[in-house]
């Protein structure tokens, strides 16, 4: 019997120099990897929070320490991501999940302000009808996208409209998923764009929402 549904969470080690490149300038390399890492456990929280089944997919060497320590921590399994490029590992990871579950979303590491009632409310419209769901991000990408199993020449579409010669790390992303949904006819359920931590401007941002959880205790 397949479950209802499963969260996969996309990830790398968090190398200094190789993650969150973009604010190395502000961070440094140790600093943001030092992000990075602290977004990672806090998407990690979220995840656990939804009861979900969950896994945590890494680009690169699985063995890194801090992986390995957030594995038992939160009773995560690590998985490999396979493909020559990120279009192809996340068809993969997409196909490896549907074969045990009705529904799949792939979510970053990201985004702070992710919820567990997001992710619910992702799997609520899958589980109403809607083939694709999506949690679009304020720079034009997604924070996550959810896919719901089908039969097999359908379920191939719309992986192909979702993530064949997609234009990943620019503005268009979430607009072109649009687009290419409209023309095999698949319902997407949007939900209200997040933003996510990329640019100088987020650390802002970041700091704000940190400072106000610090005051309430949290």
């Amino acid at each position: 019997m397949l479950t209802a549904s499963h969260v996969a969470i996309f990830s790398r080690p968090p190398i200094p120099g190789e993650v969150k490149t973009q604010l190395i300038p502000m961070l440094g390399a140790d600093g943001a990897a030092a992000l990075y890492q602290r977004l990672l456990r806090r998407t990690l929280y979220t995840v656990c929070n939804t009861g979900c089944p969950r896994s945590l997919w890494i680009a690169g060497d699985s063995s890194h320490p801090m992986l390995r320590a957030v594995s038992r921590e939160f009773a995560i399994a690590l998985r490999k991501q396979r493909g020559a490029n990120l279009s192809a590992r996340m068809k993969h990871a997409m196909r490896t999940m549907l074969v045990e579950t009705d529904a799949v979303a792939i979510v970053g590491a990201d985004c702070p302000i992710l919820d567990a009632h997001h992710l619910e409310q992702m799997f609520a419209a899958l589980r109403d009808g809607a083939e694709v769901a999506a949690i679009p991000a304020e720079d034009g990408g997604y924070v996550a996208i959810g896919v719901s199993n089908a039969e097999r020449a359908r379920l191939n579409a719309v992986l192909d409209a979702l993530f064949d010669n997609m234009p990943w790390g620019t503005a268009q992303v979430m607009a072109c998923t649009r687009e290419r949904l409209r023309w095999i006819s698949a319902e997407c359920h949007e939900q209200p764009a997040l933003w996510d931590v990329d640019r100088a401007k987020d650390l802002e941002r970041l700091e704000s929402i940190t400072n106000e959880a610090d005051e309430r205790g949290l």
